[in-house]
């Protein structure tokens, strides 16, 4: 989520990035940085992004939580499950420790 997003690098990469897959709530970061509307995918968990070739990107639950103080949970926290037909890699992120990782 935004506090995980460094405002110079993304800045930086603005030129590169064709599509942000991102948690709900968060892409308002992004356009308040300029980034256009139109390659935000904003997603709830369990809900999946096919990026062509095969390759999808899927949220998932994190053990986690969004905000501080005045706008705690306004955005939502995601950990992504980026698979294609014969692999699938688990990107935790920050999440910590929660025994359905054991799954």
């Amino acid at each position: 989520h935004w506090d995980h997003l460094d405002y110079d690098t993304m800045l930086a990469l603005k030129p590169k990035i064709k599509s942000i897959i991102c948690p709900l709530g968060v892409g308002a970061h992004f356009e308040h940085w300029g980034f256009d509307a139109g390659i935000l995918h904003e997603k709830d968990w369990g809900e999946q992004v096919q990026t062509g070739n095969g390759f999808s990107i899927t949220l998932t639950s994190a053990r986690h939580f969004a905000g501080r103080t005045f706008n705690r949970n306004k955005t939502l926290w995601a950990s992504f499950v980026l698979q294609t037909a014969s692999q699938k890699i688990f990107i935790g992120g920050d999440s910590g420790y929660a025994f359905i990782l054991q799954k």
